[in-house]
């Protein structure tokens, strides 16, 4: 498998942009939305999302991805940014 940048990626996209047998709108949009993904990963504007949940213990909240101490049970870790939706992430510490 070739690697490519995300920069690349988008660009491959746009170029399938010029085949005759994509011009369904369904299509289009699709690859529109894809490419759009692509240039906003090459920006650095999207980054991972890590999900982990609180440990309460002694009353105190710790965050099961970094190990951070909050006071309260709070929708995100403030230390490292964590969704604490419940689903923890394979490699959670």
């Amino acid at each position: 498998m070739n690697e490519m940048s995300p920069q690349e990626c988008a660009e491959q996209l746009e170029m399938l942009l010029d085949w005759p047998t994509l011009k369904n709108p369904i299509y289009t949009d699709a690859v529109h939305y894809s490419a759009a993904l692509c240039h906003k990963l090459a920006a650095g504007e999207l980054v991972e999302v890590v999900h982990a949940h609180w440990n309460i213990v002694n009353k105190q909240y710790f965050c099961t991805a970094c190990g951070d101490e909050n006071e309260e049970s709070t929708e995100f870790c403030p230390c490292c940014g964590a969704d604490m939706d419940g689903k923890d992430d394979n490699n959670a510490k």
